[in-house]
């Protein structure tokens, strides 16, 4: 029952701030009502008719902004309650004089303001307003004493008591419990933010960057480079709706993602119809070059099944080369604005030149490659090709 009455208002679509502010209020009012109560049953046997009167207004009053909250005007009740409030006491101390405690109630307003509103300038504004009126019922009290005034007894102390227990355990929850969600959005966020670099960066540099706030170039002896590139592509995509083709195009590539995720290998980014991939970048001991040829071996089976299913149903589809270089490369990112982690070098030609002569039936390895698998996998020679004025480069293959 109580949780219900403290849950008035509360809405699916509210943040977590906006929700605790409202159950906060709430919770002061459903407890002033159940002090008023109280407190009238106290006094039952000399009660006034103006006790009567004045509890029934209090609790009219105080269900004000439960009300409002339900109505879904919540920003009005709070602003409401903090005009209000602090002339509810001053009212109360017209009445009854000092002996309401209305410095433990100003207290408990000025906190709540603190929650319900994160401008400064309003809480110093609600700071004034309190003293102000406190003041004027401080005033009056000493001038002209209280209209109707009563003798505290223990009882009254007691509740009171319980009062300034309960309004410090609620607010004492909300802090808790306020920190918790800011801790839980953070961590959420935190990882939101490392998913979202990982789409973007090696594990080692996104490390960097937290620990330095920068990340150095780096010099990479061992890393095995891997590109892919569309067979008549600019042909074939004339004859294709736009459309259509980046459909194509975003399938493959999906799955060239998975397959680069399974073998840990850093996929370095898509230019047009050539992806551009290399392995060795987050081992110093390491150029991974197995996995690399396990993942372009995988690659080829793909594309040799897509063709198939493709040409069954009598679509447009494209095949691709697959060219492998181990060898020195500078790898860093670059840029501000949509940041890039890019590599350079001379084996970044030398694997391009590979793949623009390959054969696009099997997956087109240098010599590098080659001395460093031959043992391992079936390679044989393919052809040399030109690379630099006096210097060839013999191609070797393996079959998919």
């Amino acid at each position: 029952m109580l949780k219900r009455l403290f849950n008035i208002g509360i809405e699916k679509d509210m943040t977590p701030m906006t929700k605790a502010r409202v159950v906060i209020l709430n919770q002061f009012c459903v407890i002033m009502i159940f002090i008023t109560f109280i407190d009238l049953l106290v006094y039952f046997p000399s009660s006034t008719i103006y006790d009567f009167v004045t509890s029934f207004c209090v609790v009219i009053y105080l269900s004000f902004f439960p009300l409002l909250n339900y109505l879904g005007k919540n920003r009005t009740a709070q602003i409401l309650f903090h005009l209000t409030m602090p002339i509810f006491i001053c009212t109360l101390m017209v009445l009854y004089g000092t002996q309401v405690y209305a410095e433990l109630l100003l207290m408990l307003i000025v906190t709540l303001g603190f929650v319900a509103f994160k401008e400064k300038s309003i809480q110093i504004a609600l700071i004034f307003w309190n003293l102000l009126l406190y003041t004027i019922g401080y005033f009056w009290n000493a001038q002209y004493g209280c209209v109707i005034g009563y003798e505290s007894v223990f009882a009254d102390q007691l509740l009171f008591a319980i009062l300034l227990i309960l309004m410090v355990t609620l607010l004492s929850r909300f802090i808790i419990n306020t920190n918790h969600l800011f801790a839980q959005k953070l961590v959420s966020s935190k990882k939101k933010s490392e998913s979202l670099l990982l789409n973007l960066l090696p594990e080692n540099v996104i490390y960097e960057l937290n620990e330095n706030g920068k990340s150095e170039a780096q010099l990479i002896e061992n890393a095995t480079v891997l590109i892919t590139d569309f067979v008549d592509f600019t042909h074939k995509s004339e004859m294709i709706d736009a459309e259509d083709l980046v459909e194509i195009i975003n399938e493959i590539y999906t799955n060239f993602d998975k397959i680069m995720q399974r073998y840990g290998i850093e996929k370095i980014m898509t230019i047009g119809d050539a992806y551009f991939a290399v392995g060795g970048i987050n081992s110093t001991n390491s150029s991974k070059v197995d996995d690399v040829i396990r993942a372009a071996i995988d690659m080829k089976d793909y594309i040799n099944g897509y063709i198939l299913k493709r040409k069954a149903e009598n679509l447009p589809f494209f095949d691709v080369r697959i060219a492998i270089h181990t060898g020195t490369v500078v790898a860093g990112i670059v840029g501000l604005k949509k940041i890039q982690y890019d590599i350079w070098g001379k084996a970044v030609n030398v694997v391009n030149l590979i793949e623009k002569n390959g054969s696009t039936e099997d997956i087109n390895i240098s010599e590098n490659v080659f001395e460093l698998i031959h043992d391992r996998f079936n390679a044989t020679f393919y052809k040399y090709i030109q690379f630099e004025e006096n210097e060839k480069l013999a191609v070797y293959t393996i079959g998919a």
